[in-house]
């Protein structure tokens, strides 16, 4: 038998509000059907993201910054840092990893933090700055036609193919 008096024991709750699904897990975790988490305790967890962003632009010789911005459903900048898996893929629907390395680094530029890399120069995780923006290095002498690819929760984000003029 469950102790429902006892907080640390994991029973779920499950309620179906308006199609959405809503969990309440061990520790009043809230889940939502989209993988976004509140906490209990009044500290935001949830970035509240439904869209990112991702832009690219030249940068330094051989060197494409792809600036990601994390946005709420009206389009507004989300101010949090979060967490997110970036990688490099050959794929405009971002499955796979690319075939190609790039000759030089692929890593935060002037916002952001890479927490590590998953796949040299191919895949890493980081974290936001604190305005919700992360932005990605790439450097390669063969500016190759990458799609820049994010993973914030459960959805996946993806760039168009970056072109010679996205590298400086």
């Amino acid at each position: 038998m469950t102790n429902l008096a006892d907080p640390t024991m994991d029973v779920p709750i499950q309620l179906q509000p308006g199609g959405k699904v809503l969990n309440i897990g061990s520790g009043g975790t809230l889940n939502i059907d989209d993988g976004a988490i509140l906490s209990y305790a009044g500290q935001q967890v949830n970035n509240g993201a439904r869209n990112v962003t991702l832009t690219p632009a030249a940068g330094t010789a051989n060197q494409s910054l792809v600036t990601l911005q994390l946005k709420d459903a009206a389009g507004n900048a989300i101010a949090v840092v979060t967490p997110i898996d970036v990688w490099l893929s050959d794929a405009a629907t971002g499955i796979g990893l690319t075939g190609t390395t790039a000759s030089g680094a692929v890593a935060a530029g002037a916002s952001g933090t890479d927490l590590g890399v998953l796949t040299t120069k191919k895949a890493i995780t980081s974290l936001t700055d604190a305005t919700g923006k992360y932005i990605l290095a790439i450097t390669d002498t063969a500016k190759t036609g990458f799609f820049v690819c994010a993973a914030v929760g459960s959805k996946i984000y993806v760039s168009a193919a970056l072109v010679a003029g996205n590298y400086g």
